[in-house]
């Protein structure tokens, strides 16, 4: 999972932020759209997960923690929120959790 979450294609953007920019057209109108739906849907961990993606993709490994710890709080069995995590955490040099 490490390697694909790094993969990249020929514009550097790993395949789930290109995702996410090509629904919304760029990232920063993609991150508000993300905080409304959080926002609008408390109970949907989805937005949660993508912001978490695009904080990935910004190397802000704290930020993406944050929203994936409520993200998993909304969906413990989900594989993607736990991978995620896992590399927010690494990044962030915690790999004793």
């Amino acid at each position: 999972y490490m390697k694909g979450i790094v993969s990249e294609n020929g514009n550097g953007q790993p395949e789930a932020v290109q995702f996410i920019v090509s629904s919304w057209g760029n990232l920063d109108k993609a991150k508000f759209a993300l905080e409304q739906q959080a926002h609008q849907s408390p109970d949907d961990p989805l937005p949660r997960l993508r912001l978490a993606e695009i904080s990935l993709f910004d190397d802000k490994p704290t930020e993406a923690k944050r929203y994936l710890l409520e993200a998993r709080k909304l969906a413990p069995m989900n594989p993607e929120v736990h991978r995620s995590l896992c590399v927010a955490l690494k990044r962030m040099g915690d790999n004793q959790q």
